[in-house]
């Protein structure tokens, strides 16, 4: 790491003079694993948020059996077009 950097670091990290050497050095190893790592050739333009693919599932999605929508409108108390009213809960 150039000198002039490890100073303005110096300055925003309120270092002692007698501390500066010690800490160039472990800038200097910092800054090199850094440029390893921006060095790396990657093949592939997908993301990966996780290096495992897993999926939670709480239930058997084929197990599920699914109420057609006429029929949820048609037991509620009120409706508004495609929209069940239900009363409000929370007063202003």
């Amino acid at each position: 790491m150039k000198k002039i950097n490890v100073e303005h670091v110096n300055d925003l990290a309120r270092l002692k003079e007698e501390d500066l050497e010690k800490y160039e050095v472990k800038l200097n190893d910092i800054m090199t694993e850094i440029d390893k790592i921006l060095d790396v050739e990657i093949n592939t333009k997908e993301i990966m948020i996780s290096p495992i693919e897993n999926i939670n599932r709480y239930y058997d999605e084929s197990e599920i059996e699914l109420i057609d929508k006429k029929e949820v409108l048609e037991m509620a108390n009120k409706t508004n077009g495609d929209f069940i009213v239900v009363s409000r809960v929370i007063n202003d």
